[in-house]
């Protein structure tokens, strides 16, 4: 558990010297990324994508489109994806490939209806890199970590610091320990439990 008055404690088989995947929850982390940098004026939450990302063509989408999932883009990215893991082959040069491209993938136009993507966090990613001309780990540090005084979260940790990922399933038969988050063009981000620190 997270607390100031109190030491880490273990449980629910969570080991506090081990770190855990969390999945999704990148979306926060970029979510309020982007935030702060509109805050800090390096950005503007109404910049169209093709602002920071000049491959895209002009769709219409925002970054605050990609943020709240109205951005018109799929739940996954396109093509045959494996069962197991569809986010295998998204790497970190997949949303460029796929740039040029994005009008092609639109379900419906921007600001229409929402629909959970994380093709669409992936690209929201890639443009926050260009904007702050940082890599993912550096702009997640600079605007959300070290404000927030967190230094126990990392992209690759040790392995012999890495806990099991659970084996049970999730809905469309992936399993959950090879169900990568890929929201971001960044790997699978762990974060150890941990008391937060008092700035």
């Amino acid at each position: 558990m997270l607390s100031e008055a109190a030491s880490p404690t273990l449980s629910d088989g969570h080991a506090v010297d081990r770190f855990v995947q969390i999945g999704s929850l990148t979306k926060v982390v970029t979510g309020t990324a982007l935030t702060h940098m509109a805050a800090s004026g390096v950005l503007s939450l109404d910049d169209p994508l093709d602002r920071w990302l000049p491959t895209a063509p002009r769709t219409g989408i925002t970054l605050l489109h990609l943020a709240r999932h109205t951005s018109g883009l799929p739940r996954l990215p396109p093509g045959r994806l494996p069962r197991r893991d569809p986010y295998a082959a998204f790497d970190r040069p997949a949303p460029d490939r796929l740039l040029p491209r994005i009008d092609t993938l639109l379900t419906c136009l921007p600001g229409r209806a929402e629909e959970y993507s994380n093709l669409g966090y992936a690209v929201l990613g890639a443009a926050l890199t260009a904007a702050s001309r940082m890599t993912y780990a550096e702009l997640v540090t600079e605007y959300v970590l070290r404000p927030l005084n967190i230094t126990e979260i990392t992209a690759n940790p040790d392995p012999a610091q890495r806990l099991l990922r659970a084996r049970s399933r999730i809905r469309g038969g992936i399993d959950a320990r090879d169900a990568l988050f890929n929201a971001v063009p960044a790997p699978p981000v762990t974060v150890r439990r941990t008391r937060a620190r008092s700035p």
